[in-house]
């Protein structure tokens, strides 16, 4: 079965890895919002709304899929912006575009334009729809909206879906974002390696069944405990 891969969200961290790996396995293409690394593997797709033609917006990918003799489709669903303080109204509708609505209308159309084929479908959420502190609200509401999708689809058997609940990985964004962060040496400490995590989630998306992942497993056991702790 030959297959095709699709990353949205491939300039760095996790993406990137994934990008960097699979192009040398299977016929991948990235999806990125930075004009200056589109090549004929990686497809410019600038920000997008869905008042906008898609059949126009996604010929490039379109074009390029044509061209290859393939059976199923697997897309990564891994493009993330994060709330910053400073956000205005249009900010906070931004970020629940890129996180979600983009990337599953670039699915819709795909799922519209290769019926025909198989599809498997790889979701990135986040522990932090656990955390009911957190300041990152809109992006918490994004990854929610996976949590939901999935639980809609994984009945369905016409695809696979892979939901990745991710907690810590050292990306240069993580560190960042946990720098001024309290207990930031300890989150780095149960953070988990990139290269890791992204072998860790190849082997496990190869597996054409449809599942929930907790990655690193610490973070599913911590936040249980922590639970625990707070009705005790």
């Amino acid at each position: 079965m030959n297959n095709v891969n699709i990353i949205i969200g491939i300039s760095m961290g996790l993406g990137k890895e994934l990008f960097d790996d699979l192009r040398e396995k299977e016929d991948t293409f990235g999806i990125t919002s930075k004009k200056s690394l589109a090549n004929k593997n990686i497809i410019y797709l600038p920000y997008f709304d869905s008042n906008q033609n898609l059949d126009q917006l996604f010929n490039k990918l379109s074009l390029k899929l044509i061209e290859i003799n393939f059976s199923s489709i697997s897309v990564f669903f891994n493009s993330a912006l994060y709330d910053k303080k400073d956000d205005n109204y249009f900010d906070k509708i931004k970020i629940i575009n890129v996180n979600y609505f983009n990337q599953m209308l670039i699915y819709e159309f795909l799922k519209n334009k290769f019926s025909d084929k198989k599809f498997k479908l790889i979701f990135f959420s986040s522990f932090e729809i656990y955390n009911n502190k957190s300041k990152l609200n809109f992006y918490k509401l994004s990854k929610q909206m996976f949590i939901e999708e999935y639980e809609s689809k994984k009945y369905d058997k016409n695809i696979i879906i892979k939901l990745f609940i991710i907690g810590g990985i050292r990306t240069s964004t993580y560190n960042k974002n946990i720098s001024t962060k309290k207990r930031s040496l300890l989150r780095k400490f149960l953070a988990s390696d990139l290269k890791k995590s992204k072998e860790y989630i190849l082997s496990e998306t190869k597996k054409n069944v449809t599942k929930k992942y907790f990655y690193p497993a610490r973070y599913y056991y911590l936040n249980i405990l922590r639970k625990f702790i707070k009705y005790v």
